[in-house]
């Protein structure tokens, strides 16, 4: 990829199945409640999680790879087959292609997959989007 940063995508220690230009939706929020007792005492709780999507966009992933093994069995199963949650690590890398920052996303699975453009000449797929929900997030440094 020509470009001076990108993120790469791991899948459970299989390193570099995927290389993307843009991401988002690495964050973290959780929701609270404000629980009244009396008149003028107010707790905030957390709530329930929310759901976490991340979103990677404008990659490239080997055709026949892990990654796109998995996202066609979750995707295209009909729910017929259990969703099979993994811990996917995310790292930005610098245009040296060293780690600058990364993340590891706990208990991740695709929702959605676009492909890009085909090139019958290579033996990789342009992903347009690919989308994954997730339990939880850390950061690494």
């Amino acid at each position: 990829m020509n470009s001076a940063f990108q993120f790469t995508l791991s899948i459970e220690g299989d390193t570099g199945v995927a290389s993307f230009l843009d991401v988002s939706g690495l964050s973290s929020e959780d929701e609270i409640e404000d629980i009244r007792q009396g008149g003028s005492v107010v707790y905030r709780l957390p709530k329930a999680p929310k759901p976490h999507k991340v979103t990677f966009k404008r990659g490239q992933v080997p055709a026949e790879g892990a990654l796109m093994q998995w996202c066609h069995a979750t995707l295209e199963n009909d729910l017929s087959q259990p969703i099979m949650p993994k811990t996917m690590s995310v790292e930005l890398l610098d245009a040296d292609g060293k780690t600058t920052i990364g993340w590891t996303l706990v208990n991740a699975y695709p929702i959605k997959l676009e492909l890009g453009a085909w090139d019958t000449s290579g033996d990789s797929n342009a992903i347009e989007t690919l989308v994954f929900a997730y339990q939880d997030i850390k950061r690494v440094i």
